[in-house]
């Protein structure tokens, strides 16, 4: 189906979400549900996967067009009334399911656990090695959590998806509300390479899901997230320091700081206030729920160097003093007192954490 290519209403109160809309009556020929993914191919070339939203009522641009940011027409290489196909995507289809407490060895570790006959409506293979997006069916609110599979010989299942209280609170649902499921169209990030590992020795961080609101107009452009001030202290930041905020396979590096404002909505512990400006850069939405953590390269750089020369210094003073001795194992020596040099003078940055 071709759709032509026009902005966003100003007067639309959703004009900064990652969203583009289309007229109702492609919704029933593709048999679309508000939310779904489509892809959007530019002269058989381009293509970009967006969710779409029924545009509104006030919209009287016809039923052939497709409103979206120029941000995704510059992706497609698109100007306004550029003719663009859209199509549907049959792998990511979706479950509704009903909410239900966790169970408790999952608490904590991000982890769903649905029906293996849903996993099959999924198109989802039972190796737990998968991913899905969680979802809300009004706002759209996205989380991306491991998938695990419920014991197959309880019926009442079948229709169930377990997710923990902070999950449900994220994503605005209740235990017993209906919420979508489907697989996750993109990598899924875990801080468990070799690299954050390391990270993780010598710095230590912990890693926060919070859920996105817009920010502040007055931080747009800036690099800036906010969120309140126990959520810095958990993540063992100051004001002003750097922060990785983690969404699907990407990210971006901005400065913490604290809410302007002290009302309730500002006092929310799951929320972080980003402007569509940082949002923009890893397609991230409102409502969605993202991973944060202190920045480790930031860290390093800011407490590098007194623990670095200090290492440095102890571990060549080691080879000076061992080279005679015992020849050609010097250096070895020398290079695991100047590892553990680092670590032990690194500890006040671990015990923020």
């Amino acid at each position: 189906m071709e759709l032509t290519c026009k902005p966003p209403l100003k007067d639309d109160p959703e004009y900064t979400r990652e969203i583009v809309r289309i007229h109702s009556s492609i919704f029933q020929n593709l048999q679309l549900e508000e939310f779904d993914y489509v892809k959007l191919i530019y002269k058989n070339e381009n293509e970009l996967k967006v969710r779409v939203k029924k545009i509104t009522e006030n919209d009287d641009g016809g039923m052939d067009i497709v409103r979206l940011k120029k941000r995704y027409r510059d992706i497609l290489g698109a100007k306004d009334n550029a003719k663009v196909e859209i199509e549907t995507i049959e792998e990511n289809r979706r479950v509704i399911l009903n909410t239900f407490y966790a169970y408790a060895k999952d608490k904590n570790e991000r982890i769903v656990r649905i029906h293996q006959n849903k996993l099959k409506e999924l198109g989802i293979k039972s190796d737990n090695n998968n991913t899905v997006e969680v979802f809300n069916l009004n706002t759209g609110g996205r989380l991306h959590a491991k998938l695990k599979e419920l014991s197959p010989d309880e019926a009442k299942e079948v229709n169930r998806i377990r997710l923990d209280a902070y999950m449900r609170s994220l994503l605005d649902v209740e235990k017993e509300d209906e919420i979508g499921v489907r697989k996750s169209l993109f990598e899924f990030h875990e801080f468990n390479t070799v690299i954050n590992k390391i990270e993780k020795f010598f710095i230590n961080y912990n890693t926060l899901i919070l859920k996105v609101s817009e920010g502040e107009d007055s931080d747009e452009g800036k690099n800036v997230v906010r969120t309140n001030k126990s959520n810095i202290n958990l993540l063992g930041t100051e004001k002003g320091d750097i922060v990785d905020v983690w969404w699907q396979n990407k990210s971006i590096q901005c400065r913490i700081l604290e809410n302007i404002n002290k009302g309730i909505d500002q006092n929310n512990q799951d929320i972080i206030y980003i402007c569509s400006s940082e949002r923009a850069y890893i397609d991230l939405d409102v409502y969605d729920c993202v991973c944060i953590r202190r920045s480790p390269n930031y860290i390093l750089k800011k407490n590098i160097l007194e623990p670095f020369i200090g290492a440095i210094i102890t571990g060549f003073g080691l080879f000076l003093t061992f080279d005679d001795l015992i020849g050609n194992s010097a250096w070895a020596i020398s290079l695991f007192v100047s590892v553990l040099s680092f670590y032990i003078i690194l500890s006040k940055v671990r015990s923020q954490v």
